[in-house]
C-alpha cells in the first residue's frame, strides 16, 4: 500500500476507519478470497485487501 505509485497516503499520523467483511460467491474477488478489509481514511483513496488463509492475495485503491 506504501509502495502504491499512483496515489499518495500518509501512514501512521491518520485517523481511520476500518471494516471487515466475509466474502461472498458471485461478487468480486469472492471465488478467489475468504474476506475483505477495507481502510477508510479523510482522504480518498480508500484501500481494499482481500485476504484467504490469512495472506493477502489482492489489494487496491477505491476512488
Amino acid at each position: 500500500m506504501e509502495r502504491y505509485d499512483d496515489c499518495e497516503q500518509v501512514l501512521g499520523r491518520d485517523e481511520f476507519m476500518g471494516s471487515i467483511c466475509r466474502m461472498s460467491p458471485g461478487f468480486y474477488m469472492g471465488d478467489k478470497s475468504d474476506y475483505m478489509l477495507r481502510l477508510e481514511f479523510d482522504e480518498p483513496p480508500l484501500w481494499d485487501f482481500f485476504l484467504k488463509d490469512n495472506l493477502i492475495i489482492h489489494f487496491q485503491p477505491v476512488f
